[in-house]
């Protein structure tokens, strides 16, 4: 028997809709897909031979909630030389999560400053 609290759960529209897109893809129909934010293309050269090295250097473990410090400490120096912007690496959180930003937000501070960087691609 399932519970009327999951009897009520509504389906996800991210994946209604990359599913209506994936549909009319095969339909033949010329479609841009932002549904799922997944990319439509192949995972670039470069970020695959990155990714080999990463894993050949036992870079395959879990890192700090907040992030690795390595790759903090980098975001703040490409932010201090690219956008004159100057944090300290306590002061960012890399995450793949977006419930982190909810955590974030519902407890944060009058004082807390948030910026959200995503990777897109254009053309």
């Amino acid at each position: 028997m399932i519970s009327k609290r999951v009897k009520d759960i509504a389906p996800s529209a991210t994946l209604a809709i990359d599913a209506q897109a994936k549909q009319m893809i095969r339909e033949g129909k010329d479609v841009v897909a932002f549904g799922a934010g997944q990319p439509d293309f192949p995972t670039p050269d470069n970020i695959k031979q990155a990714a080999i090295r990463a894993i050949n250097a036992n870079y395959t473990g879990y890192t700090e909630s907040s992030g690795s410090l390595e790759l903090r400490t980098a975001i703040c120096k490409k932010l201090l030389r690219d956008n004159r912007l100057s944090y300290e690496p306590a002061a960012v959180i890399v995450s793949m999560e977006e419930s982190t930003f909810s955590t974030i937000f519902s407890k944060r501070s009058s004082t807390l400053e948030m910026k959200s960087f995503s990777q897109a691609r254009i053309g």
